[in-house]
């Protein structure tokens, strides 16, 4: 495994990393810990069962993307924070995460939500899109 992945249930959740990293708490990795902690808080949220559902049923790039609506807060935080742009966020999420959404689409949704003041622990202002 080269990449970090979170999984939970509503009352625990766990973070997952990379073997050859030797100490995940140095500050070099407070940004990946805290957009893994987004996650953690969607499976506090929502559940194993709604995310489990999310990411494997809903994967497809039309209608309704599962794995988008489980991604787009946490690394509309990364952009937020200097950790990435935009074009960087859609262009990870178009190559590793199975094509979820357009990507013209998903850059004009985090340049929509650039403007919204405060970010949800899930990340997205609370209005639909």
């Amino acid at each position: 495994m080269d990449f970090w992945t979170t999984i939970g249930i509503k009352w625990k959740q766990w973070i997952f990393y990379p073997a050859k990293i030797e100490d995940p708490m140095v500050d070099r990795y407070a940004g990946v810990r805290e957009h893994e902690g987004m996650h953690c808080a969607q499976f506090a949220k929502y559940g194993l069962l709604l995310m489990g559902i999310a990411y494997t049923i809903f994967p497809l790039p039309f209608l309704w993307s599962g794995r988008w609506w489980i991604e787009r807060g946490p690394y509309l935080n990364d952009i937020r924070n200097g950790r990435r742009s935009v074009e960087s966020a859609a262009d990870v999420l178009w190559k590793y995460y199975g094509y979820p959404y357009s990507k013209a689409k998903m850059i004009k949704w985090f340049n929509d939500n650039l403007d919204a003041k405060s970010i949800s622990r899930e990340g997205a202002k609370d209005e639909s899109d």
